[in-house]
Protein backbone atom coordinates (compact mmCIF):
# COMPACT_ATOMS: atom_id res chain seq x y z
CA UNK A 1 0.00 0.00 0.00
CA UNK A 2 2.15 2.79 -1.47
CA UNK A 3 0.91 6.47 -2.24
CA UNK A 4 1.71 9.30 -4.96
CA UNK A 5 1.60 12.61 -4.38
CA UNK A 6 -1.56 14.33 -6.26
CA UNK A 7 -2.14 17.99 -5.03
CA UNK A 8 -1.73 20.54 -2.68
CA UNK A 9 -5.05 22.47 -1.36
CA UNK A 10 -4.25 25.86 0.33
CA UNK A 11 -5.45 27.82 3.41
CA UNK A 12 -7.20 24.79 4.59
CA UNK A 13 -7.56 24.93 8.65
CA UNK A 14 -9.45 21.60 9.25
CA UNK A 15 -11.30 19.08 7.11
CA UNK A 16 -13.99 16.72 6.86
CA UNK A 17 -15.49 14.30 4.51
CA UNK A 18 -19.45 13.96 3.38
CA UNK A 19 -20.70 12.12 0.30
CA UNK A 20 -16.96 11.02 -0.97
CA UNK A 21 -16.71 14.93 -1.02
CA UNK A 22 -13.88 16.79 0.46
CA UNK A 23 -15.06 20.00 2.42
CA UNK A 24 -12.41 21.50 4.89
CA UNK A 25 -12.66 25.42 6.59
CA UNK A 26 -10.66 28.10 4.65
CA UNK A 27 -10.17 31.87 5.68
CA UNK A 28 -12.99 34.49 4.92
CA UNK A 29 -11.45 36.24 2.21
CA UNK A 30 -12.85 39.38 3.49
CA UNK A 31 -11.52 38.53 7.11
CA UNK A 32 -9.01 36.44 8.05
CA UNK A 33 -9.88 35.78 11.66
CA UNK A 34 -13.00 34.33 9.91
CA UNK A 35 -13.83 31.24 8.29
CA UNK A 36 -15.20 29.62 5.25
CA UNK A 37 -16.94 25.69 4.21
CA UNK A 38 -15.50 25.24 0.88
CA UNK A 39 -15.47 22.34 -1.37
CA UNK A 40 -13.76 21.70 -4.30
CA UNK A 41 -16.87 22.38 -5.80
CA UNK A 42 -16.55 26.00 -3.87
CA UNK A 43 -17.76 27.76 -1.26
CA UNK A 44 -20.88 26.49 0.61
CA UNK A 45 -22.61 29.84 1.32
CA UNK A 46 -24.59 30.75 4.16
CA UNK A 47 -25.27 33.54 6.68
CA UNK A 48 -22.32 34.32 8.28
CA UNK A 49 -18.92 33.29 8.73
CA UNK A 50 -17.61 30.76 11.16
CA UNK A 51 -14.93 31.28 14.16
CA UNK A 52 -13.41 28.11 14.39
CA UNK A 53 -11.42 25.55 12.86
CA UNK A 54 -13.28 22.88 14.47
CA UNK A 55 -16.45 20.94 12.77
CA UNK A 56 -18.12 17.32 12.24
CA UNK A 57 -20.09 16.38 8.99
CA UNK A 58 -23.28 14.78 9.94
CA UNK A 59 -25.78 13.18 7.44
CA UNK A 60 -26.91 16.39 5.80
CA UNK A 61 -25.56 18.83 7.56
CA UNK A 62 -22.37 20.40 9.56
CA UNK A 63 -21.96 21.28 12.64
CA UNK A 64 -19.50 24.45 13.67
CA UNK A 65 -18.00 25.24 17.24
CA UNK A 66 -17.87 28.62 17.56
CA UNK A 67 -16.13 30.97 19.96
CA UNK A 68 -18.88 32.39 21.35
CA UNK A 69 -19.71 28.86 23.39
CA UNK A 70 -22.16 27.87 21.20
CA UNK A 71 -22.67 25.97 17.32
CA UNK A 72 -23.59 26.33 13.96
CA UNK A 73 -25.48 23.95 12.23
CA UNK A 74 -25.32 24.28 8.43
CA UNK A 75 -27.62 22.00 6.24
CA UNK A 76 -25.21 21.43 3.12
CA UNK A 77 -27.93 20.95 0.71
CA UNK A 78 -30.56 23.61 1.38
CA UNK A 79 -27.33 25.59 2.41
CA UNK A 80 -29.17 27.37 5.80
CA UNK A 81 -27.07 28.18 8.67
CA UNK A 82 -29.25 28.14 12.37
CA UNK A 83 -27.52 29.22 15.58
CA UNK A 84 -27.20 26.67 18.91
CA UNK A 85 -26.36 26.85 21.91
CA UNK A 86 -24.59 23.87 22.36
CA UNK A 87 -20.86 22.90 21.68
CA UNK A 88 -20.33 19.04 20.16
CA UNK A 89 -17.05 17.52 21.24
CA UNK A 90 -17.15 14.29 19.53
CA UNK A 91 -19.65 11.91 17.85
CA UNK A 92 -19.77 8.14 17.09
CA UNK A 93 -18.63 6.32 14.55
CA UNK A 94 -22.04 6.16 12.65
CA UNK A 95 -23.14 9.58 13.73
CA UNK A 96 -25.98 8.92 15.45
CA UNK A 97 -24.57 10.07 19.17
CA UNK A 98 -22.84 13.32 19.94
CA UNK A 99 -20.70 14.00 23.25
CA UNK A 100 -21.88 18.01 23.97
CA UNK A 101 -21.79 20.50 26.60
CA UNK A 102 -23.41 23.47 27.63
CA UNK A 103 -21.90 26.44 29.20
CA UNK A 104 -24.04 28.08 31.92
CA UNK A 105 -23.81 30.00 35.23
CA UNK A 106 -24.21 27.21 36.83
CA UNK A 107 -20.84 25.63 35.14
CA UNK A 108 -20.19 23.16 31.96
CA UNK A 109 -22.57 20.50 32.02
CA UNK A 110 -21.89 17.28 30.02
CA UNK A 111 -24.41 14.69 28.20
CA UNK A 112 -25.02 12.22 25.51
CA UNK A 113 -27.33 14.25 22.12
CA UNK A 114 -29.17 12.24 19.45
CA UNK A 115 -27.50 13.68 16.52
CA UNK A 116 -30.49 12.90 14.30
CA UNK A 117 -32.58 15.47 15.48
CA UNK A 118 -29.96 17.14 17.72
CA UNK A 119 -32.07 16.02 21.23
CA UNK A 120 -30.53 16.26 24.35
CA UNK A 121 -30.69 12.71 25.86
CA UNK A 122 -29.32 13.44 29.13
CA UNK A 123 -26.99 15.96 30.84
CA UNK A 124 -24.74 15.77 33.70
CA UNK A 125 -22.51 18.31 35.46
CA UNK A 126 -18.88 17.19 35.73
CA UNK A 127 -15.53 17.76 34.39
CA UNK A 128 -15.28 15.62 31.01
CA UNK A 129 -11.32 15.04 30.01
CA UNK A 130 -11.39 11.69 27.77
CA UNK A 131 -14.15 9.89 26.22
CA UNK A 132 -14.78 6.88 24.14
CA UNK A 133 -17.96 5.60 22.30
CA UNK A 134 -18.17 1.66 21.98
CA UNK A 135 -21.27 -0.04 19.57
CA UNK A 136 -23.97 0.82 22.31
CA UNK A 137 -21.97 2.92 25.46
CA UNK A 138 -20.42 5.68 25.85
CA UNK A 139 -17.10 5.85 28.34
CA UNK A 140 -16.47 9.39 30.16
CA UNK A 141 -13.98 10.04 32.52
CA UNK A 142 -14.62 12.75 35.18
CA UNK A 143 -11.24 14.39 35.70
CA UNK A 144 -10.47 15.89 39.42
CA UNK A 145 -7.00 17.16 39.69
CA UNK A 146 -6.90 16.35 43.09
CA UNK A 147 -8.66 12.99 44.31
CA UNK A 148 -8.12 11.44 40.36
CA UNK A 149 -10.18 10.10 37.18
CA UNK A 150 -13.46 8.14 37.92
CA UNK A 151 -14.78 6.23 34.72
CA UNK A 152 -18.27 6.49 33.91
CA UNK A 153 -20.20 3.72 31.44
CA UNK A 154 -23.11 4.60 30.48
CA UNK A 155 -25.92 3.33 28.24
CA UNK A 156 -26.84 5.52 25.21
CA UNK A 157 -30.07 5.86 26.31
CA UNK A 158 -28.57 7.67 29.46
CA UNK A 159 -28.61 4.77 31.72
CA UNK A 160 -25.67 4.85 34.44
CA UNK A 161 -24.11 0.93 34.39
CA UNK A 162 -21.48 1.52 36.30
CA UNK A 163 -18.90 4.24 37.76
CA UNK A 164 -15.06 3.03 38.84
CA UNK A 165 -12.41 5.40 40.82
CA UNK A 166 -8.95 4.74 38.54
CA UNK A 167 -6.80 2.89 41.15
CA UNK A 168 -2.71 2.18 41.06
CA UNK A 169 -1.60 -1.10 42.06
CA UNK A 170 -1.25 0.35 46.09
CA UNK A 171 -5.04 1.26 45.70
CA UNK A 172 -4.73 4.59 45.10
CA UNK A 173 -6.39 6.81 43.05
CA UNK A 174 -4.93 8.37 40.26
CA UNK A 175 -5.65 10.42 37.29
CA UNK A 176 -5.47 9.22 34.05
CA UNK A 177 -3.78 9.98 30.60
CA UNK A 178 -6.15 8.67 27.93
CA UNK A 179 -8.52 5.78 27.05
CA UNK A 180 -6.51 3.59 24.94
CA UNK A 181 -9.50 1.56 23.01
CA UNK A 182 -11.72 -1.68 23.69
CA UNK A 183 -12.10 -4.73 22.88
CA UNK A 184 -15.22 -7.48 23.47
CA UNK A 185 -14.90 -7.18 27.46
CA UNK A 186 -12.87 -4.49 28.23
CA UNK A 187 -11.91 -0.94 28.26
CA UNK A 188 -8.39 -0.24 28.37
CA UNK A 189 -6.85 3.51 29.76
CA UNK A 190 -3.18 4.43 30.64
CA UNK A 191 -2.72 6.09 34.28
CA UNK A 192 -0.22 9.02 35.34
CA UNK A 193 2.21 6.60 36.47
CA UNK A 194 2.30 4.84 33.38
CA UNK A 195 0.28 1.40 33.72
CA UNK A 196 -1.92 0.31 31.63
CA UNK A 197 -5.12 -0.82 33.32
CA UNK A 198 -8.74 -2.33 31.99
CA UNK A 199 -11.83 -1.98 33.34
CA UNK A 200 -14.13 -4.95 32.59
CA UNK A 201 -17.45 -3.55 30.40
CA UNK A 202 -19.88 -5.66 32.09
CA UNK A 203 -19.11 -4.33 35.87
CA UNK A 204 -16.53 -2.02 35.61
CA UNK A 205 -13.94 -4.07 37.57
CA UNK A 206 -10.34 -3.09 37.18
CA UNK A 207 -7.16 -4.77 35.84
CA UNK A 208 -3.95 -3.33 36.31
CA UNK A 209 -1.99 -5.32 32.73
CA UNK A 210 1.37 -4.03 32.67
CA UNK A 211 3.39 -0.87 32.58
CA UNK A 212 4.55 0.76 29.68
CA UNK A 213 7.40 3.25 28.65
CA UNK A 214 6.18 6.94 29.41
CA UNK A 215 7.21 7.67 25.74
CA UNK A 216 4.80 5.29 24.10
CA UNK A 217 1.31 6.22 26.06
CA UNK A 218 -0.32 6.45 21.99
CA UNK A 219 -1.40 3.13 21.35
CA UNK A 220 -4.64 1.47 20.14
CA UNK A 221 -6.43 -2.59 20.60
CA UNK A 222 -6.30 -4.58 17.43
CA UNK A 223 -8.96 -6.90 18.23
CA UNK A 224 -8.12 -9.63 15.35
CA UNK A 225 -4.49 -9.95 17.03
CA UNK A 226 -5.37 -9.97 20.55
CA UNK A 227 -3.06 -6.91 21.31
CA UNK A 228 -2.56 -3.39 22.61
CA UNK A 229 -0.32 -1.90 20.12
CA UNK A 230 2.07 1.52 20.10
CA UNK A 231 4.24 3.54 17.99
CA UNK A 232 6.09 6.41 18.75
CA UNK A 233 9.31 8.48 18.76
CA UNK A 234 12.03 5.31 17.74
CA UNK A 235 9.37 2.34 19.65
CA UNK A 236 7.27 0.18 18.21
CA UNK A 237 5.85 -2.43 21.04
CA UNK A 238 2.85 -5.44 21.53
CA UNK A 239 1.07 -6.41 24.76
CA UNK A 240 -0.55 -10.09 24.18
CA UNK A 241 -4.00 -9.45 26.11
CA UNK A 242 -3.89 -13.36 26.00
CA UNK A 243 -0.28 -14.38 27.10
CA UNK A 244 -0.23 -10.97 28.93
CA UNK A 245 3.18 -10.41 27.71
CA UNK A 246 4.64 -6.77 26.48
CA UNK A 247 7.42 -7.24 23.87
CA UNK A 248 9.02 -3.54 22.50
CA UNK A 249 10.99 -3.14 19.78
CA UNK A 250 13.86 -0.23 19.18
CA UNK A 251 13.95 0.73 15.87
CA UNK A 252 16.79 3.66 17.07
CA UNK A 253 19.57 2.58 14.47
CA UNK A 254 16.92 1.87 11.75
CA UNK A 255 14.97 4.95 11.91
CA UNK A 256 18.32 7.03 12.10
CA UNK A 257 19.01 6.29 9.37
CA UNK A 258 16.05 7.16 7.92
CA UNK A 259 15.89 10.02 9.51
CA UNK A 260 12.33 9.08 10.51
CA UNK A 261 11.40 10.57 14.63
CA UNK A 262 7.69 9.57 14.60
CA UNK A 263 5.60 11.82 16.33
CA UNK A 264 4.24 11.05 19.77
CA UNK A 265 0.56 12.13 20.04
CA UNK A 266 -2.34 10.47 21.07
CA UNK A 267 -3.29 9.16 17.87
CA UNK A 268 -2.82 6.36 15.82
CA UNK A 269 -3.97 5.62 12.31
CA UNK A 270 -4.35 1.82 11.54
CA UNK A 271 -5.33 0.25 7.80
CA UNK A 272 -5.04 -3.01 7.49
CA UNK A 273 -1.48 -4.37 9.00
CA UNK A 274 -0.31 -0.39 8.47
CA UNK A 275 0.58 1.89 10.81
CA UNK A 276 0.11 5.24 9.57
CA UNK A 277 2.44 8.02 10.76
CA UNK A 278 4.15 11.94 10.90
CA UNK A 279 7.65 12.60 11.27
CA UNK A 280 9.70 15.77 11.72
CA UNK A 281 13.28 14.50 12.00
CA UNK A 282 15.42 16.92 13.61
CA UNK A 283 19.08 16.49 11.77
CA UNK A 284 22.02 18.44 10.79
CA UNK A 285 25.17 20.01 13.34
CA UNK A 286 25.12 22.13 15.93
CA UNK A 287 25.57 24.88 13.64
CA UNK A 288 22.64 24.51 11.68
CA UNK A 289 19.95 22.17 12.22
CA UNK A 290 16.38 21.37 10.25
CA UNK A 291 13.35 19.62 10.44
CA UNK A 292 13.00 16.94 7.53
CA UNK A 293 9.57 16.08 7.47
CA UNK A 294 8.47 12.66 5.91
CA UNK A 295 5.24 10.69 6.35
CA UNK A 296 5.22 6.74 6.54
CA UNK A 297 3.46 3.27 6.88
CA UNK A 298 4.86 0.97 9.58
CA UNK A 299 3.94 -2.68 9.00
CA UNK A 300 3.05 -4.30 12.47
CA UNK A 301 3.39 -7.80 10.59
CA UNK A 302 7.07 -7.65 9.29
CA UNK A 303 8.21 -4.85 11.87
CA UNK A 304 8.88 -2.10 9.47
CA UNK A 305 8.92 1.10 7.79
CA UNK A 306 7.46 -0.17 4.29
CA UNK A 307 6.46 3.16 2.54
CA UNK A 308 7.80 6.27 3.24
CA UNK A 309 7.50 9.84 1.43
CA UNK A 310 9.51 13.35 2.38
CA UNK A 311 8.14 16.86 1.45
CA UNK A 312 10.56 19.30 0.32
CA UNK A 313 9.09 22.22 2.14
CA UNK A 314 10.95 25.14 2.76
CA UNK A 315 12.58 26.07 6.16
CA UNK A 316 10.43 26.53 8.90
CA UNK A 317 7.69 24.08 7.24
CA UNK A 318 6.76 21.30 9.07
CA UNK A 319 3.93 18.54 9.54
CA UNK A 320 1.10 19.81 11.29
CA UNK A 321 -1.39 16.40 11.06
CA UNK A 322 -0.17 13.72 13.89
CA UNK A 323 -0.87 10.95 11.27
CA UNK A 324 -2.19 10.97 7.96
CA UNK A 325 -6.13 10.46 7.46
CA UNK A 326 -7.14 7.84 4.91
CA UNK A 327 -10.03 8.05 2.93
CA UNK A 328 -11.70 6.52 -0.28
CA UNK A 329 -8.22 5.56 -1.38
CA UNK A 330 -6.17 8.91 -0.87
CA UNK A 331 -4.27 9.74 1.71
CA UNK A 332 -4.54 13.46 3.09
CA UNK A 333 -1.85 15.50 5.89
CA UNK A 334 -1.80 18.92 6.40
CA UNK A 335 1.43 21.55 6.91
CA UNK A 336 2.29 24.23 9.48
CA UNK A 337 1.43 26.68 6.86
CA UNK A 338 -2.06 25.27 6.27
CA UNK A 339 -2.10 23.39 3.34
CA UNK A 340 -3.42 20.31 2.72
CA UNK A 341 -1.42 18.09 0.62
CA UNK A 342 -3.28 15.02 -1.09
CA UNK A 343 -1.79 11.24 -2.12
CA UNK A 344 -3.45 8.65 -4.38
CA UNK A 345 -3.11 5.03 -3.51
CA UNK A 346 -1.33 3.28 -6.09
CA UNK A 347 -3.17 0.39 -7.49
CA UNK A 348 -1.55 -2.48 -8.34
Amino acid sequence: MNYTYSKAIENVYSFDFFENRLIWLSNDANNPLLKKIKTEAGVLDFAGSIHTTIFFVLKESIYCNIATGGGLLVNINERLAKMRDFLILKISEDKHFGLFRLDGDDGKKYGLMNMDNLEMMWVSISTVRYNLFLDDLLILEECNFETGSIIYCYSKKGELIWEKPVLDTLGKQILINSIVGHDDEQVYVTGVNDEMIAFNIIDGNETILFKYNPALRQSIVVKELHKIIGLGYKVYWEFDLKKKEIVEYDFTAEFKSLQVEILVTSQINKIGNKLFFSSNFLGGDRMKTRRTPKIGAFDIIEKKITWLHEFDFEEGRVIKSPVPIIFENKLFVLDSKNTLHIFEEQLT
